[in-house]
Order: structure tokens, then C-alpha cells, then sequence
């Protein structure tokens, strides 16, 4: 749901205003994992093979997946080895974990997702081909260098694989999507 309905949601702190949340952004998309809803862009992202990238947003579980299953974020790219991007929630053999994945290498770092709570999710892909993953605009992990990356063009999945398999249980919020690797710094700046 976007626009005048969609809730208003407290992110941050400006200390400036004794504490006092300020509301950042208006709206989210609603996805129901059974309904197998997404989104997909328009055009294509532009951001390929190997070439350093940010994607980042708020989310907020209803549930976690199901052990053996993900709920992925986003996506984007050709389903083939080393082309294809993705971000999302896995659940391992009942252990939850932060995922991100450049086909045929996942990184998964265990965390703990309490539904109907929002989360700020970012996953970089570094110059030196190396995935990390920052919850709450803290550095789970850093993935060793996967190597020749040649991630291909295409558009845009929210919400799902572009497989159409992983679909989100929940709400995402303002993703983002960034030519570079965002330092830390950068990344807790677009969290507040």
C-alpha cells in the first residue's frame, strides 16, 4: 500500500528535538508470501558484473520462514551461476539467518528477526567482490571474496526471487539502490 493510508513509521532519533522520533518516510508495500505478491521495476537496474553496489531498505517480518525456505528482499539478474543478486531472510534448518547471495555463493549471518518489529536491511557488494550484510546499520558479516562476479542486467525484483519463488511475508519499505559500496557510515545516514 502506498500513498495517504500507509502508515507513517519513527525511525530515528534527532536529539535535537529532546528524543522526540522523527517520521521518516510515508508509506510501504504490504507483501502476503501466499499471494505471491511483488513489485518490478520498470527498467533494468545497470548495475552489472562485478561492478560495487548498495541495496537497502526497512523491513518488517509478519512471521519468519519456514525451515529450508528464504524471503527474499530483492533480486535482479540472470538465474545462473555468479549473475544473479539477491538479499532476503533464511531460515537454516530452523536457525535464522540474514542472507545475501551472488548465485552459487550465499553469505548467511544468524540473527534474530521479531515479527511485526521494523529492521533497516542493507547488503553491499565491496570492490573486492566480498558480500556484507548490515542490520540496523550494524555489520553482521563480511563474506570472503567470491571472485569473478558478472552479475547480468534485468530488472528489479522486490518482494521475490525473479524466479518467482521466495516471496516476502510482510512489509518493505524505501529500498534503495546504490552504483557503489556505502561505508557504514553512509549506510547508518540512509537508516536516519
Amino acid at each position: 500500500v502506498y500513498g495517504g493510508n500507509a502508515p507513517v513509521l519513527s525511525r530515528s532519533v534527532d536529539v535535537a528535538k529532546e528524543g522526540q522520533a522523527d517520521a521518516i518516510g510515508n508509506g510501504s508495500a504490504s507483501f502476503t508470501a501466499s499471494n505471491t505478491d511483488y513489485i518490478v521495476s520498470n527498467s533494468n537496474v545497470g548495475i552489472t558484473k562485478s561492478s560495487p553496489r548498495t541495496v537497502s531498505s526497512w523491513i518488517k517480518l509478519d512471521d519468519n520462514p519456514s525451515s529450508g525456505s528464504m524471503y527474499n528482499i530483492f533480486s535482479y539478474g540472470t538465474a545462473a551461476t555468479l549473475q544473479f543478486f539477491e538479499g532476503g531472510i533464511y531460515n537454516d534448518s530452523g536457525t535464522v539467518k540474514a542472507q545475501s547471495n551472488v548465485w552459487g555463493t550465499d553469505h548467511t549471518v544468524a540473527y534474530t528477526f521479531t515479527s511485526g518489529e521494523w529492521y533497516h536491511y542493507a547488503v553491499v557488494l565491496t570492490s573486492e567482490t566480498k558480500l556484507q550484510i548490515y542490520v540496523n546499520g550494524i555489520l553482521l558479516g563480511t563474506s570472503s571474496a567470491i571472485g569473478n562476479v558478472n552479475t547480468a542486467d534485468g530488472v528489479f525484483n522486490i518482494g521475490r526471487r525473479n524466479n518467482d519463488t521466495g516471496h516476502f511475508n510482510g512489509d518493505i519499505s524505501q529500498v534503495g539502490v546504490w552504483a557503489g559500496a556505502l561505508t557504514q557510515a553512509q549506510i547508518q545516514s540512509v537508516m536516519e
